[in-house]
C-alpha cells in the first residue's frame, strides 16, 4: 500500500497522524506532504501595498531549504504536495505591482501538486478541493443520518439565494438574481451584507428549505456557498462554468448535469427566467439529481480529526488518494 511521509506535521497534522498509510521513513514514502502555511504567510502582508518582498519571504526560505533536501531533489518535487487554504490567484503575482505572492510562479514549485479551494484552469499541478463546511462528523452513522435527513426534508422554496448585492458595480449580476428571486413568488433570499452569513445556521436553514440554490461567482469564480448548498441537499445553479465544473474533479461527479443546473450569465442578463428553467425540469430528472446530491455529501465534507470512520471516504481521504495515485502514475507507472 502506498504511504505518505509526514514532514514537520503542521497543516494536515491531526488527520495525517491518524491516517493508516503515513510513515516517518522517507524510503517507504510514495508522496511527501509539505506542511507550509502558505495562506498565512501571504495574508500577513496581502493588503499592505509596499510589502511585496515580505509576501514572498517565508515561501522563498522554504524552497531554499527544500532544494537542499535529497528526497526533494530525487524527483524534482514531483512527489511532494502542498495544501493551500486560499485560492490560487493569491499566489500568482507576475511583477512587483501585482496582487499576492509569487509562490506558485516560482520554478521550484512547477512540479509539485497543490491542493487549493480554487485552482487555475491552466495549471494541471493545481487540484481543486472543497471549501470546508461547518459539518465535521465523527462516525459513519452521523453521515448516514444527515443524508437521510436532507433526502426527507420538505422544501418550501423552489430556489434560494444567500448573498448580498454589490452596489459598487454597475450592472451588478447579484442584483439581477435578487430581483428575479423577489419577483418569482417561489424564492427566498438571505442578504449576507455586513457579515449576516458568517454564522452557518441562517444559511443552512435557507438551503435546507430550498430545492435549488443560486451560486453566482464570489470575489473569484468559486465560493463556499456551493458546498453549503450541497451539504443541505440543495441543487446548485451555476452561471459560470469555472465555478465548479473545471475545479473539483476528485470530489464532484464527472457529469455536471447529474447534480447541478447551468444557466449562462448572459442568458440571465438577456431576460431568461430562472424560475421557468427550474419549473421545466422533468420530475424524474429532479428526483435523480436530488439523489445524486445526497449521495455525494461524504465527498465534500471534512470529518472531525478524531473521527472513527470505517466506511466513509470524506474530502480529505479523496484528496490523499488522488495525490498518491497521481504520484504513482507519474513516477511508478509499472506498479
Amino acid at each position: 500500500m502506498p504511504q505518505i511521509s509526514l514532514l514537520p506535521r503542521l497543516f494536515f497534522h491531526n488527520r495525517l497522524q491518524r491516517y493508516p498509510c503515513t510513515t516517518d521513513d522517507p524510503e517507504l514514502a510514495t508522496a511527501f506532504f509539505v506542511p507550509f502555511y502558505a495562506g498565512l504567510a501571504v495574508f500577513r502582508h496581502l493588503f499592505v501595498p509596499d510589502a511585496v518582498q515580505q509576501r514572498d519571504e517565508l515561501s522563498n526560505q522554504l524552497l531554499e531549504w527544500l532544494s537542499r533536501q535529497y528526497y526533494w531533489r530525487r524527483n524534482g518535487g514531483w512527489d511532494h504536495f502542498f495544501v493551500i487554504g486560499r485560492i490560487t490567484w493569491d499566489f500568482r503575482r507576475l511583477d512587483d505591482t501585482g496582487w499576492g505572492s509569487s509562490f506558485l510562479q516560482l520554478q521550484a514549485m512547477q512540479n509539485t501538486t497543490r491542493l487549493l479551494i480554487e485552482r487555475s484552469p491552466w495549471d494541471d499541478q493545481d487540484i481543486g478541493i472543497p471549501y470546508p463546511t461547518s459539518f465535521h462528523p465523527r462516525q459513519d452513522e452521523d453521515v448516514r443520518q444527515w443524508q437521510d435527513y436532507v433526502r426527507n426534508r420538505t422544501r418550501s422554496n423552489l430556489f434560494g439565494y444567500a448573498g448580498g448585492p454589490r452596489k459598487q458595480f454597475s450592472n451588478d449580476f447579484r442584483q439581477i438574481l435578487l430581483q428575479q428571486c423577489d419577483e418569482s413568488g417561489s424564492c427566498k433570499a438571505l442578504d449576507c451584507s455586513n457579515g449576516k452569513c458568517d454564522h452557518p445556521k441562517p444559511v443552512m436553514d435557507l438551503f435546507l428549505d430550498s430545492t435549488f440554490c443560486l451560486q453566482p461567482r464570489g470575489d473569484s469564480f468559486t465560493r463556499r456557498s456551493t458546498f453549503d448548498a450541497l451539504l443541505a441537499g440543495c441543487i446548485p445553479v451555476f452561471f459560470w462554468t469555472q465555478s465548479a465544473y473545471i475545479q473539483y474533479y476528485w470530489h464532484l461527479p464527472a457529469d455536471p448535469s447529474s447534480y447541478s443546473i447551468f444557466i449562462s450569465k448572459d442568458a440571465i442578463k438577456n431576460g431568461t427566467s430562472i424560475k421557468q428553467v427550474l419549473l421545466d425540469l422533468p420530475e424524474d430528472k429532479l428526483t435523480a439529481m436530488q439523489s445524486t446530491v445526497a449521495e455525494l455529501i461524504p465527498s465534500i465534507i471534512y470529518a472531525n480529526p478524531q473521527s472513527s470512520f470505517t466506511k466513509t471516504a470524506d474530502a480529505f481521504d479523496l484528496a490523499i488518494k488522488g495525490v498518491v495515485n497521481r504520484v504513482t502514475a507519474r513516477l511508478y507507472p509499472s506498479t
